[in-house]
């Protein structure tokens, strides 16, 4: 009676720790993606420029000023263009 008893506590036994042990090695993979994520991406580190910071504008104006006109033009390059250059660059040294 108490053999046929252990063989049935080991057959069942052995069905129910394959499913857990697969379900914990997922729920780890998850946790460790969670855990790299935040840990790189700083999520909690980012600064709010609209909440952080305090600006203030005073007596914003608006001014148009007309240089110049030119018409009949047949050279597909403007000479003078400023597209090439981006003010408030950073300087490079090298």
């Amino acid at each position: 009676m108490s053999t046929a008893a252990g063989q049935i506590f080991a057959a069942s036994s052995s069905d129910g720790d394959g499913g857990g042990f697969g379900f914990v090695f997922l729920l780890s993979g998850f946790l460790f993606y969670g855990a790299i994520y935040l840990r790189y991406r700083n999520v909690d580190k980012r600064h709010k420029h609209e909440s952080e910071t305090q600006a203030t504008l005073q007596n914003v104006q608006e001014h148009d000023a007309f240089v110049t006109s030119k018409k009949g033009l047949t050279n597909r390059s403007m000479s003078g263009a400023n597209n090439t250059a981006v003010r408030g660059m950073l300087r490079k040294f090298f």
